[in-house]
């Protein structure tokens, strides 16, 4: 069996498992992807430093002072997801209300050379949403729009903290539903 028939929507990278399909026995391996992944993580985290002083103004001035925290229980909340990856903590948190303030607050990361993390609600089960040290956590749970909808299509654009509940209530109206979860 190659690893070139296992396919993306078939991995479990959260558990180091592949199932191929293409195979009558449907042979489950080990792969090492999320292991590696994990340590060239772990490497990157010994290398950056931590986020200067005139950075977490800059995204003050973004995002005004409410929008920016750098307490632990915050960082906390953020440095996790639902995957078995342990908490790790980004440097800062900001919660960006607009793409321009995300444009902005993508420019000073670059400027910068400060990792990036973006936070939607937590429930990944990758290990994405876990910070490292010297990063900035981009939560969009403010950015909760709805922006176009055209039912005759089935098509609606939405900020990325729109939920699936927040969606299925305003979809309900026009007997519309988005079909994931409960």
């Amino acid at each position: 069996m190659r690893r070139a028939s296992c396919h993306l929507l078939q991995c479990m990278s959260t558990q180091g498992i592949c199932r191929t399909g293409t195979d009558r026995t449907n042979q489950v391996f080990r792969h090492s992807v999320s292991l590696k992944r994990h340590l060239s993580l772990s490497t990157a985290r010994q290398q950056v430093a931590p986020i200067s002083d005139q950075a977490i103004e800059a995204f003050t001035g973004v995002v005004g002072e409410k929008n920016v925290s750098r307490a632990e229980i915050i960082r906390e909340q953020h440095g996790r997801d639902e995957s078995y990856h342990p908490c790790t903590l980004s440097d800062v948190v900001v919660w960006p209300r607009s793409t321009e303030e995300v444009s902005q607050i993508v420019k000073i990361c670059d400027q910068s050379r400060i990792p990036m993390i973006p936070f939607g609600t937590g429930t990944g089960f990758e290990g994405g949403s876990s910070g490292m040290k010297g990063a900035v956590t981009i939560d969009l749970t403010q950015m909760d729009q709805i922006i176009d909808f055209h039912p005759e299509d089935f098509d609606v654009t939405v900020e990325p903290g729109v939920t699936r509940h927040a969606l299925n209530d305003y979809l309900r109206d026009q007997g519309l539903w988005f079909p994931i979860g409960k």
